[in-house]
């Protein structure tokens, strides 16, 4: 099961995490759909949910570095919905250069969707795929981080 999936919903996006940093390939795929939907200005907002997973330093690096790499200064919103503390400070670290960006409690989906200025017609697209993006997740066991 992948750490991060993601979906198009319009012309916003909805992610889900796991517990873990997402792969190298995952993260690739995310900073090309997401530099693409930027750069054409057709990316409205991210919402992303999480149960304790996010980019790891190097990949918050690399996020940071190819937005400079392509000019963008301002990007849009970001929502991340998660009741996980580490995530959480995540948030606070990314929202460092990418200032758009804020955290609510993972049940709070309404507020996220009013910071991200979503239209009432797009709701409820998004929550279906949020819902449908989660259960992914939700579905797999956590992986044992106590193991080496």
């Amino acid at each position: 099961m992948p750490s991060l999936v993601f979906e198009p919903v319009g012309p916003y996006a909805v992610l889900s995490h796991n517990q873990t940093a997402p792969s190298i390939a995952e993260w690739d795929a995310f900073i090309a759909f997401a530099l693409e939907g930027v750069l054409a200005g057709t990316l409205q907002g991210l919402m992303v949910h999480s149960l304790g997973g996010g980019p790891n330093a190097l990949q918050r690096r690399q996020l940071e570095m190819a937005l400079r790499m392509h000019g963008i200064i301002q990007t849009p919103p970001a929502a991340i919905l998660t009741d996980a503390w580490t995530a959480r400070q995540i948030t606070i670290v990314v929202s460092w250069f990418i200032p758009r960006m804020r955290a609510f409690n993972s049940r709070d989906t309404e507020a996220a969707m009013t910071f991200l200025a979503v239209p009432d017609e797009w709701r409820p697209k998004l929550i279906e795929a949020s819902q449908r993006l989660q259960s992914l997740h939700r579905e797999c066991p956590s992986p044992d981080l106590t193991e080496s």
